[in-house]
């Protein structure tokens, strides 16, 4: 037999019940000090770092310039030794630089015929829909029961229009006063007389 009282309510640790002492407090954080406040960033940090000054020999002169400096300045002797991944980050550098400082590039320049019509195009399209919105808007601020009311409104309008169509061309009536072109439609089903095996 076993050692557990079927009556004894004890808390069984185990999977997924961890316990009681090591369970998060209710009203209580489970991160109490939270984050620092004074902790920073990746870009804050190199940031920082990359202002930081050093002493170099230059020349044979002593000389303080900031990390950042010194690194463009190794990044340049590497590149005129011929290195190539050197040359090929220093080509994409001063690329970078070149298209954030060019006057040219924030400036607007001469559309093409090619995008005149393309314009023009996109104009026209936009002028033809200007009206579509607003009904597809109504359209859905109206509830599913508006929408089905408006269709059977729809549905008996154009059967008033078939039947004043079908009228005014001079066909005869029924008993009903429907025109003999509807009878099929109004009259009761009847049955073809075939048993369905």
């Amino acid at each position: 037999m076993s050692d557990k009282n079927p009556n004894d309510n004890a808390y069984e640790i185990g999977y997924k019940r961890p316990p009681q002492s090591t369970r998060f407090k209710p009203g209580r954080s489970g991160n109490p000090k939270g984050r620092q406040k004074g902790s920073r960033n990746f870009a804050t940090v190199l940031e920082a770092e990359l202002n930081t000054r050093i002493s170099v020999t230059e020349n044979g002169v002593r000389k303080t310039i900031s990390k950042r400096e010194a690194t463009a300045k190794h990044l340049v002797n590497k590149a005129a030794t011929g290195l190539l991944p050197a040359v090929k980050l220093l080509l994409e550098q001063e690329r970078q630089q070149e298209n954030e400082q060019s006057p040219l590039s924030n400036a607007p320049r001469d559309l093409l015929p090619p995008d005149h019509l393309v314009l023009k195009s996109l104009y026209r399209r936009l002028m033809q829909m200007e009206a579509t919105p607003a009904i597809a808007a109504a359209d859905e601020v109206r509830s599913p029961q508006q929408r089905m009311e408006d269709a059977q409104a729809d549905d008996v309008r154009s059967s008033r229009q078939q039947i004043a169509a079908a009228s005014s061309s001079g066909s005869s009536t029924g008993a009903d006063g429907l025109p003999r072109a509807f009878d099929p439609l109004c009259s009761p089903r009847q049955d073809s007389g075939r048993e369905s095996d």
